[in-house]
């Protein structure tokens, strides 16, 4: 798959798609999140999605996280996320680590 095509294509799946450094910075957010967000690739990219969590959210979400991290085990948690127009509404975050050809986890990927 070329990388137009597959950006088409992750662009067009009805989820908040997203990927992240093992050090939870993201990556990637693709346009259904970003759109959600009202935030611009820009303003997301790195640590600035977490200005859409819910702030009473945040703590507990970046936690699961970090204690998921090392072990590379799939995740998944609650939390409210900002729409557009500065309505929280609640969301499942799920993630599975990304491996390489020897199993060591490269990066992670996920849908709210």
């Amino acid at each position: 798959m070329n990388t137009e095509f597959s950006r088409a294509f992750v662009d067009a799946l009805p989820e908040l798609v997203w990927t992240a450094r093992l050090d939870g910075h993201a990556d990637f957010l693709n346009r259904r999140w970003l759109d959600y967000s009202g935030l611009s690739e820009d303003e997301a990219i790195g640590l600035g999605w977490q200005t859409v969590v819910h702030p009473e959210d945040l703590p507990q979400l970046l936690e699961r996280w970090l204690s998921r991290l090392e072990p590379g085990r799939s995740q998944q948690a609650e939390a409210r996320l900002r729409r557009f127009d500065g309505v929280y509404r609640w969301f499942q975050f799920r993630s599975n680590p990304v491996t390489d050809a020897t199993g060591r986890v490269v990066k992670w990927c996920g849908i709210i």
